[in-house]
């Protein structure tokens, strides 16, 4: 049983640490391509992952510098977050404007990324030190 539980510890945790890497790598890349911008708040999206739970992300409209528009529903979960009709900040690739998320968010996911990291490291090391 050990033996079982050490292969899944190292196999998540390389997998943990890869997702999150990889998606702060690929925003490291592109942040000197990214236009910063200012988005209306047009609604805020509800959704239930489960019955008794809301979860609530931001709807804000960004309008690209050659002017076309976009509603993007933001990654993050917030309660109660921005207001209908308030300005946010938020960065977009113009080659992905529909992709664009606020301005916050992004720090965020950059600040948690290397200790989520870190603990996928850590079980595929206690996992392989099982293992051995």
């Amino acid at each position: 049983m050990d033996v079982i539980r050490s292969v899944i510890a190292v196999l998540f945790g390389a997998y943990v640490a890869w997702a999150v890497l990889s998606e702060a790598v690929a925003h490291l890349r592109r942040r000197s391509r990214l236009i910063g911008t200012t988005a209306l708040v047009v609604e805020r999206a509800d959704t239930s992952s489960r019955p008794g739970t809301v979860r609530r992300s931001t709807v804000f409209r960004v309008t690209t510098e050659d002017g076309r528009t976009f509603d993007v529903v933001s990654s993050a979960v917030t309660f109660p977050g921005p207001r209908v009709g308030s300005r946010i900040p938020v960065r977009y690739d113009p080659e992905r404007p529909w992709k664009a998320e606020r301005t916050g968010v992004i720090a965020f996911k950059l600040w948690v990324a290397l200790p989520i990291a870190g603990f996928g490291a850590f079980l595929v090391v206690e996992g392989v030190r099982n293992l051995l």
